[in-house]
């Protein structure tokens, strides 16, 4: 007897059907409003198919370990050789950084980079031997940083690598990175670019694998740069060195083996496990066409997490953060990663920060399997089309800048500043309108968290010199928020109790919880404790409990429908009750927007309400400082 299949009973359903469903289940609108719209100026389509593929050249044929090397510099992948963990190491004086470093490399530590900081207090070759004291150099990398005010600690760290056998790592030295960070004008950059290559062409480097040129892509990627920019720029100084190197006769094959490029791992995943595979594939093209030799078109990358999204309000939020953007990096392809400590950004990391730092990359390396599958974003339509899109994007942007130059006049006119101050600005306002979350800063905020976080800021230093060069200024969107709840935290210090906010919630539960619910997070924000009642039937209910409260403002959380008969009473006896009042209503009931106003209503929070500036100017009228 014949046996029928099962799924011959079944209609395959094609994409139109899909795109009927999908509209249906979205209440009827078009799929076009389904559609994410990023700073790279690339799209996020619901869904991606086979179809997506056929235009993605790469796709066909890539494998990894192959040129361009979009899938990875190596055959196996991670199965032979992971990622280093690195870690940047913060104490400056000795027995301290002996001790940290000490312990991190008994629990797993492969690389550790050396601030700038740290080279202030050597002063001599002898200076290494007591830092290093029963450490093993022979199992870490070390990669000391170089900055505008310890170039004169280049030669010293020569001899130590010189002298060392055993000494693995290098020297991060990205001499433009003076102008982009301090302002150093280009007759200054030029004098550190010919100490890079003195470094660089020194016997101390000369037969070893260690590094001595740092392309230092975070400078853009912290200011709050697209990954496109990010690509970009990165890559234009990249040939700016390269197209110096040639000038002077250094061998491009041997400089682009002595590089280091460090890239940000950002919020946006998919993004960021793309643009490590796009910006590696457009370096090896850009290598060929130096005639470069194979292995020199091979990228090394390391990542660092992002700074932008970083927060000390409710800290521990940062060490999931950390694990996305790890994983991101990873995925990408990363050859070295580094997490910042969670707590590092209040300036209060200790062992147990930099253990978590530490055991944040062990896990996802010994218990997610991430080693055992070569490239596991590989193939994925949605990846892959990122990956083509990011790196036909960048390349426009790249030759845009190199039609006008190159990088160091970019940086001259100061146009590639300006255009990442305009993606910082986007980011902004996205973060105060809350169409992107900080979790604990912009939203489900937790006013009793632990204050000292918040409490212990460290003033920025400010170089009084006047810059030549325009810089990239890094930006942490949480600033504003902890500036807001560090207000808050004042106000409690002098009036023992946190600002209050009293709700009007009028109706019955379903009537006015929606709107309750919404508000109770969005005061929190601010470090407003909020007055929550059950529930009031008459607006003179409402009003007595809130002559009663220790709050000068009241919000007004019921539906539409209702607003009409109860919002210009209530505004009228509630500034009556307390003169200094301030009335806002919850929703934006556009009808009556004009009406309420005219009521005396000050301000109304919805969905798309600029969280930050609602919150500070009522802080200001309030005088919560």
């Amino acid at each position: 007897m014949e046996q029928t299949k099962l799924l011959s009973d079944f209609q395959i359903p094609n994409f139109n059907d899909w795109i009927k469903e999908a509209e249906l289940s979205n209440k009827g609108k078009p799929i076009d409003k389904l559609i994410t719209k990023t700073v790279e100026g690339i799209d996020f389509f619901p869904i991606y198919t086979q179809k997506d593929m056929e235009e993605i050249e790469h796709s066909k044929s890539n494998l990894p370990g192959f040129f361009p090397y979009i899938r990875g510099n190596s055959y196996s992948g991670y199965k032979a050789k992971a990622w280093d963990i690195a870690q940047e190491i913060s104490h400056s004086e000795p027995e301290e950084f002996n001790r940290l470093l000490s312990y991190l490399v008994s629990r797993g530590l492969d690389s550790a980079i050396i601030p700038e900081a740290f080279l202030l207090n050597i002063s001599e070759y002898n200076d290494f031997c007591s830092l290093f004291k029963n450490i093993d150099l022979g199992n870490i990398k070390l990669y000391f940083q170089i900055g505008k005010d310890s170039l004169s600690k280049i030669a010293l760290l020569t001899e130590f690598f010189g002298k060392s056998n055993i000494a693995k790592g290098g020297i991060l030295f990205d001499p433009i990175s003076l102008a982009e960070k301090y302002g150093c004008g280009l007759a200054k950059t030029h004098e550190a670019i010919d100490q890079l290559i003195e470094l660089t062409s020194s016997d101390a480097f000369l037969n070893n694998s260690n590094k001595t040129i740092a392309i230092d892509g975070t400078v853009y990627g912290n200011a709050g740069a697209s990954a496109v920019q990010e690509i970009a720029y990165t890559l234009s100084k990249a040939v700016q060195y390269l197209r110096i190197f040639k000038k002077e006769d250094l061998c491009i094959n041997y400089a682009a083996k002595k590089m280091v490029f460090r890239l940000t791992s950002g919020t946006n995943f998919f993004i960021e496990i793309a643009k490590l595979r796009a910006i590696r594939s457009l370096w090896a093209k850009i290598i060929k066409e130096f005639r470069g030799n194979e292995e020199s078109r091979k990228m090394f990358i390391h990542s660092d997490v992002w700074l932008c999204n970083k927060s000390k309000l409710d800290p521990h939020q940062n060490i999931i953060r950390h694990t996305g953007e790890a994983l991101a990096a990873i995925l990408g392809g990363c050859d070295s990663l580094s997490i910042a400590p969670f707590d590092s950004y209040s300036n209060l990391q200790d062992n147990d920060s930099y253990r978590l730092s530490i055991n944040n990359q062990l896990i996802l390396k010994e218990e997610c399997n991430l080693t055992d599958v070569i490239d596991p974003a590989g193939g994925s339509w949605f990846v892959e089309y990122l990956t083509d899109k990011l790196s036909k994007h960048s390349w426009e942007l790249f030759q845009a800048i190199e039609a006008k130059d190159g990088w160091l006049k970019a940086l001259k006119r100061g146009e590639v500043q300006e255009e990442v101050r305009k993606i910082a600005e986007i980011r902004d306002k996205n973060y105060k309108t809350r169409k992107e979350v900080l979790v604990g800063a912009n939203k489900t905020a937790n006013i009793y968290e632990e204050e000292k976080y918040l409490r212990n800021l460290t003033p920025a230093q400010k170089d009084e010199t006047a810059a030549e060069i325009q810089t990239f200024q890094a930006v942490r969107f949480a600033e504003p928020f902890e500036a807001m709840r560090l207000n808050a935290l004042n106000y409690k210090d002098k009036n023992q109790a946190f600002p209050k906010v009293f709700f009007a919630t009028m109706g019955p539960l379903k009537q006015h919880k929606p709107r309750a619910d919404f508000s109770n997070d969005f005061f929190r924000v601010a470090g407003f404790e909020p007055i929550y009642p059950n529930g009031f039937s008459a607006v003179d209910d409402a009003i007595s409990e809130f002559a009663k409260a220790d709050a000068k403002c009241i919000v007004i959380c019921s539906t539409d429908d209702t607003y009409p008969d109860i919002v210009p009473e209530l505004t009228k006896k509630a500034k009556e009750i307390k003169a200094d009042a301030k009335v806002i209503v919850a929703g934006y009931p556009v009808e009556h927007i004009d009406a309420f106003k005219a009521a005396g209503v000050d301000d109304f929070i919805h969905i798309k309400a600029d969280i930050y500036g609602v919150l500070s100017k009522l802080q200001n009228d309030l005088k919560i400082f």
